[in-house]
């Protein structure tokens, strides 16, 4: 109810499933929002009032106030593909990609992909990644004048191995006469 609202004074409630700073993430059964202008904590569940609003794409509650209704609580990241997220629908929600291939790394900026589809995920920090490898993670779908993967945690890395293949002599052992033509 609160995402079809779209702007004003809003009262809602979620388990916070990120936050990075002031900059965090709730979410209930239908759908998520980000937080901004507060710490949480993770597993909390939250009655969070604000002022709705959208920035550069992204709509956030600003200017928060919240209670904690219980602690501990958890969600499971929702397992997505590159295409899927890109499609725009379900913003902030927890999500998990897996097996995606780092194609460049600018800042806090690391784009990835599966196939011809990317994501930019915004922050990765505490790991060495680098382009080629191929890493899985958590982080909510976030949106900075496009959509992309913000707070990414539990990110695994799978570093890319490099073949070289030399090509061999193959000997085909011949068994009788071969006569030619």
């Amino acid at each position: 109810e609160v995402r079809e609202q779209g702007t004003g004074e809003v009262v809602t409630r979620g388990i916070v499933t990120s936050c990075v700073g002031t900059t965090g993430y709730i979410q209930d059964a239908a759908a998520a929002i980000c937080v901004y202008g507060t710490a949480l904590t993770v597993g909390d569940e939250i009655r969070v009032s604000g002022t709705l609003s959208t920035f550069h794409g992204l709509l956030e509650i600003t200017n928060p106030e919240f209670t904690v209704i219980s602690q501990g609580n958890t969600i499971e990241p929702e397992v997505m593909t590159i295409a899927a997220i890109n499609e725009g629908a379900n913003q902030g929600w927890y999500i998990r990609i897996e097996e995606a291939t780092v194609t460049a790394i600018s800042g806090q900026s690391t784009t990835i992909a599966q196939g011809d589809n990317t994501i930019v995920v915004y922050g990765i920090s505490g790991i060495e990644i680098a382009v080629d490898d191929v890493i899985s993670l958590n982080g909510n779908i976030g949106n900075h004048d496009g959509v992309q993967i913000a707070n990414p945690q539990n990110v695994e890395v799978q570093e890319a191995v490099e073949l070289t293949i030399t090509p061999a002599t193959v000997n085909i052992p011949q068994t009788g006469d071969v006569q030619g033509s």
